[in-house]
This record gives C-alpha cells, sequence and structure tokens, in this order.
C-alpha cells in the first residue's frame, strides 16, 4: 500500500532523513520507532505532504504521491493523526468531528459520526464543550475519530502515546489494536518502541535519519534488540519507559 524507496528530507542545509527504505502492505500496522531527533515525524511529514523529499520516491497505491499537496492526499486515502493533536481547541467537539464531513450528504455523515461516537463514547456527551476543554486521553480520541471520519486506507499516527498517563496509553493502543483488526492499514510513529513493536505486525527502527533495524515483532520484539539498535545499552530502554511512566503520571 506504500512504499519510500530511499528518501533523502531535510531542512535547509541539514539532513533530517537519508535513504530511507520501507514499506506497508494492505492491512499491515507498522511502526517507526526511534529516539528523539531520529526523524521518525519527518518521515510521516513528508507521507502526509508536508514536506517534500529531496530525492527518492514515495508511492501509495503505486502511484508516485511525493510532493502533492495534504488535502488531495485525504481524498486519496491517507489520514494523518498529527503530534501533539492539533484539534481546534476554540471549536465545539461535534464540529471539530463534522469538519471532515463537509460536503458529505446528511444521511451518510450523520452514519459515519455515530459510528464514531460509538466507537469513543466519551466524546458522544461532550459534543457541545469546546474541544480545548477535554483532557488530554478525550483529545487524542478525537484526533483519532477526526481522521477516521475521513475514510482513510492509510492511517497515520505521529506519537499518540505522548503525555498520557499509563492507562490512558493502554486505552490508545487498544483501539489501535481494534482499527488493525477491522483491516484499517496502519503507520505508526512512537518513541515509545516496546509498546509500538508489541503493537505493530513489523517495525523499522531509525536512529540519526537512517534505517538501524527493522523487522516483525517476533524479530525485533526483545528489549536488549531495541536497546542496542538505538539507545546503546540492554537497561536504557528500561530506563526510558520508566521516565515515559513518570512523565505520563505528571
Amino acid at each position: 500500500m506504500l512504499e519510500l524507496d530511499g528518501i533523502t528530507i531535510g531542512y535547509g542545509k541539514t539532513t533530517a532523513v537519508e535513504n530511507l527504505t520501507l514499506r506497508v502492505e494492505q492491512g499491515e500496522a507498522v511502526s517507526l520507532v526511534g529516539p528523539n531527533g531520529a526523524g521518525k515525524t519527518t518521515t510521516l511529514s513528508a507521507v502526509a505532504g508536508l514536506l517534500r523529499p529531496r530525492s527518492g520516491a514515495i508511492r501509495f497505491e503505486g502511484r508516485e504521491i511525493a510532493g502533492e499537496p495534504p488535502e488531495r492526499l485525504v481524498r486519496s486515502g491517507l489520514a494523518l493523526v498529527p503530534e501533539g493533536r492539533q484539534i481546534f481547541a476554540t471549536l465545539t467537539v461535534g464540529e471539530n468531528l463534522r469538519l471532515p464531513l463537509a460536503g458529505t450528504p446528511k444521511a451518510e455523515a450523520a452514519t459515519a459520526l455515530a459510528r464514531q461516537l460509538d466507537r469513543f463514547p466519551a466524546l458522544a456527551g461532550r459534543l457541545d464543550d469546546p474541544a480545548g476543554g477535554l483532557s488530554g486521553g478525550q483529545q487524542q480520541q478525537l484526533a483519532i475519530a477526526r481522521a477516521l471520519l475521513c475514510s482513510p486506507r492509510l492511517l497515520l499516527l505521529d506519537e499518540p502515546s505522548l503525555g498520557l498517563a499509563p492507562l490512558l496509553v493502554d486505552a490508545v493502543f487498544q483501539t489501535l489494536a481494534e482499527l488493525r483488526d477491522e483491516g484499517v492499514t496502519v503507520l505508526l510513529v512512537e518513541q515509545n518502541a516496546v509498546r509500538a513493536v508489541e503493537f505493530a505486525d513489523r517495525s523499522y527502527v531509525i536512529n540519526a535519519g537512517r534505517l538501524v533495524l527493522s523487522g516483525s515483532r517476533e524479530e525485533i520484539g526483545h528489549r536488549e534488540t531495541l536497546a542496542a539498535s538505538y539507545l546503546g545499552s540492554t537497561t536504557a530502554i528500561a530506563d526510558a519507559a520508566e521516565v515515559d511512566r513518570k512523565e505520563g503520571d505528571s
């Protein structure tokens, strides 16, 4: 469904991603993990049309899409849940959810909205509330629901667990597992490497913009393997998980 073929992406004179190749098959969940500054968000931004690679190809369902505007890619079947959720805080929950449905026939829009409210019942009673007043977990639910209302064939998620307490992280990954089981194709960018690899069918690990490891959850799902690939020691990934837990608790 998605193929990145030797893409290089930069900002000015700085190269953020270099010669990266990966693929996502239809119906798969694939994760892209790595430390801060590894190039994960940059890669996802290029897929979503927010950045243009310096070189290489990005193909969606066999069609070259590098450089296409984001709105055209959304209509083509890609939807992005951005880092930090980026909901419209001053609009109501309902207004946020209806934005992707503009131009959709009324009955069809109502059915689509009801489906997402069934999936995220916490939003159903908050439709008239400002979206900025939601908890972090509810805002993440809103961001995912909004993306799903675009009827994507490929769902892109950038750090969906960022800043959430452990119980809310569990809920997010449970939702992603349900979407995967329903046949939604997922490309997930995550700093929480252990959870991402456990969730995904296959994972890619990048460091300093370069691919350092790839494989199935069975092949790279051990903490020691992940630690050795980009954290530098077998205890570092456990230390990082503890930091994530404390940040979530705060």
